[in-house]
Parts: C-alpha cells; structure tokens; sequence
C-alpha cells in the first residue's frame, strides 16, 4: 500500500494482507497453554529421571501364559488392570486388580496376590 492510500472495502489484496497480519488462532493459542502447563507439570518428574517421585502403583506383571489391559503405561491411583489366559488356561487368582492407596499413604494392588 502506498503512503496516503486508503484501504477500501473489497480489496482482496489488502484484505490478504491484514489476515496475514492477524494473531494466531485461538486452537493454536490453546494448544500452545497446553504445552506449558504439561511443561510444568511433567517437566520436574523428567528432570529427576523419571516417574520414581510420582505416587504410582509397580507394574503388577503379566500371568504365564496370559495377558492384562491394559499391557502397559504409568498405574496412578484408581487404575484398574484385568489379567485373562490364553485358551487352554485357568488363571490363579483375581481377574482384576485396583491401585489404592493404603492408610500410610503408599500405592498397592488390591487384592495383593
């Protein structure tokens, strides 16, 4: 745009460079918040090598010749993991189990077999 011009309505040109011009979208803008308060939240977890400092529950295993779901991630309090067999099978013991927290406060299955 040249000096003393006036935009007018209409000017797909002008109009293109004024969007150009606009901030970023508010998803990008969100997205954007989203990354620093995971930043912040997971970031001190990270700098200490891991997730040893968050209260989770040990990974409960896997039974011979079977499987859980789900087959892995992090057991925060409440998790709920369900053990099956393969044909053929008969599993020993319960078929789920919950991560609680115990009256001193640490994380355990229950049932604890």
């Amino acid at each position: 745009m040249y000096h003393g011009m006036n935009p007018s309505n209409g000017d797909g040109f002008l109009e293109q460079q004024l969007q150009q011009q606009q901030p970023q979208s508010p998803q990008r803008l969100l997205a954007v918040i989203l990354w620093f308060q995971l930043a912040l939240c997971f970031g001190p977890a990270q700098l200490t090598g891991g997730f040893d400092d968050l209260n989770v529950c040990a990974d409960p295993g896997v039974p011979e010749n079977g499987f859980r779901t789900p087959s892995g991630g992090v057991f925060f309090e409440s998790s709920v993991t369900r053990f099956h067999c393969q044909d053929g099978f008969r599993l020993k013991g319960s078929t789920k189990r919950l991560c609680m927290k115990h009256f001193n406060g640490t994380l355990g299955w229950v049932p604890s077999d």
